[in-house]
């Protein structure tokens, strides 16, 4: 088994060109009978998953005397290991960047009052589940509390501060992480979330929470990124649903989603266009605290991506979680639990990939609180996600674009013949970072080729390769092993 950001140890893929058009069986849209998987927690528990070599590994909050952090691997159900705790401060909200490091896995990161106040630390991760020091990751806002925050693969963060929301770069060295260009995005504001170069917060005007998004842009000169002014999305009442997608295979699409008057909303688009969809609730009563996936290869634009949503409805102990799924426009519907028990705050995660790197699905987990006699526990369900292209058919990528060899090590051959028009050649990872860009090449009849070599810090695993000419796109997919 695999994961979508964390590529390695994994035996020779088989490597394929993703289908014409993307294909769904009733199967893939199956949830699987639900489970409990914790024990009794006090408190809710912040669960984080993330896809590590063949599994899926969950970081979660149990909440005893002290506060601690736990990781479980959510493919066998066991590998149960206390990563953090003490006697005398807390460790709360986990989350994971990987870094695909020879010497260690990535940064856990947390927070944590063992300062006196409640910071954020990152600590690294090492393949015996042990972790290095805490290391305080806002040098240049010691003594604030930080109450929540959000990181992206894209190594970009944002915190909250009082009311204040901040957004910063992710800065990571040999032996620490640490951030810098700390802003300030807005005040009387709460719940930011960060996807890709996306900032998007609630904030609270005339008793109503409003929905804003700004863009993280580079300046060239300046040589760091800045915000754009604020825009306005939606009033959503009194409603804290607002959410982020977790992607793969997403270029272009940065998604986010929330609820308003009792329909799911999601915004998708990027600072040159905005697109919005109203999701399908179904006629469910009560819709609140919702969670989304969504994936793509990118290869036509605009494309409706596919995705999985999951929603509470209903209160006390009627409260169930809820799926919808498909394309926007044509999803359906599934009840992912049913018990006598009240369930709520659904998180929905990318797992490993169903049969081996290489293939086209993988495994989507919802993780969710279950309240049974008075105790909170986690339960869990997963689904199949099925990666495909909406590359034209009458485009034959043979006659485009070639590559080799693949799987490959350290470079990577890429041919194209662009027929004599403007062209240029991207290199996505399984998260939507673009990793290498030749643009501009130079229109010819003839095969022409670039050679990507690749650097310490790119990922093993699965990339595409994007050639866009004109307004025709066309992708296949290499393997760095």
């Amino acid at each position: 088994m695999g994961k979508f950001i964390n590529m390695k140890k994994y035996t020779l893929l088989l490597i394929f060109i993703l289908s014409v058009c993307v294909s769904f069986s009733q199967d893939y849209f199956e949830w699987s009978e639900e489970q409990l998987i914790t024990d009794t927690l006090s408190d809710y528990s912040n669960p984080f998953v993330i896809p590590i070599a063949y599994d899926a590994w969950m970081f979660y909050q149990k909440n005893d005397a002290r506060s601690s952090i736990i990781k479980m691997n959510l493919t066998t159900i066991n590998d149960i290991v206390p990563v953090l705790e003490s006697e005398s401060f807390n460790y709360a909200n986990p989350s994971f960047i990987w870094r695909g490091n020879p010497d260690y896995i990535g940064y856990l990161f947390y927070l944590s009052d063992m300062d006196g106040y409640n910071n954020l630390y990152a600590s690294k991760y090492y393949e015996n589940d042990s972790v290095g020091e805490s290391i305080a990751v806002c040098k240049n806002l010691q003594g604030e509390d930080i109450t929540e925050y959000s990181v992206s693969e894209e190594s970009f963060i944002t915190f909250l501060i009082d009311s204040l929301v901040y957004v910063a770069e992710l800065k990571f060295y040999s032996d620490s992480v640490y951030t810098e260009n700390e802003t300030i995005v807005d005040s009387s504001s709460y719940g930011a979330k960060v996807k890709f170069r996306e900032v998007c917060w609630q904030k609270q005007v005339d008793g109503n929470s409003n929905i804003f998004i700004s863009y993280l842009k580079y300046n060239e000169d300046a040589e760091e990124f800045y915000l754009t002014v604020a825009s306005y999305l939606d009033s959503i009442g009194n409603s804290h649903s607002l959410d982020k997608s977790s992607s793969v295979f997403g270029w272009g699409y940065n998604h986010f989603c929330w609820i308003n008057n009792n329909y799911i909303k999601v915004y998708s688009g990027s600072s040159s266009f905005d697109q919005y969809d109203t999701i399908n609730n179904f006629d469910q009563e009560d819709v609140r605290q919702i969670s989304m996936v969504n994936w793509d290869i990118a290869v036509k634009y605009p494309y409706e991506l596919p995705h999985y949503l999951a929603f509470t409805v209903n209160q006390g102990e009627s409260a169930e979680i809820f799926s919808s799924h498909g394309e926007f426009g044509m999803e359906d519907s599934a009840q992912i639990s049913n018990n006598s028990y009240m369930d709520e705050y659904p998180n929905l995660f990318f797992g490993e990939s169903v049969n081996g790197w290489g293939t086209e699905a993988y495994y989507v987990y919802c993780v969710w609180q279950s309240h049974i006699n008075g105790n909170i526990a986690l339960s869990m369900s997963k689904a199949k996600a099925w990666i495909g292209s909406s590359i034209k058919e009458n485009i034959k990528t043979d006659n485009y674009l070639k590559v080799s060899p693949n799987p490959f090590t350290d470079r990577l051959k890429i041919s194209y013949n662009n027929h004599n028009r403007v062209s240029n050649i991207k290199i996505i990872s399984a998260v939507g970072s673009i990793v290498a860009d030749y643009k501009h090449l130079t229109p010819s009849n003839n095969w022409e080729y670039v050679s990507w070599q690749t650097l310490e810090h790119n990922s093993k695993g699965i990339y595409v390769v994007l050639l866009t000419i004109g307004s025709e796109q066309i992708s296949t997919i290499v393997v760095l092993n």
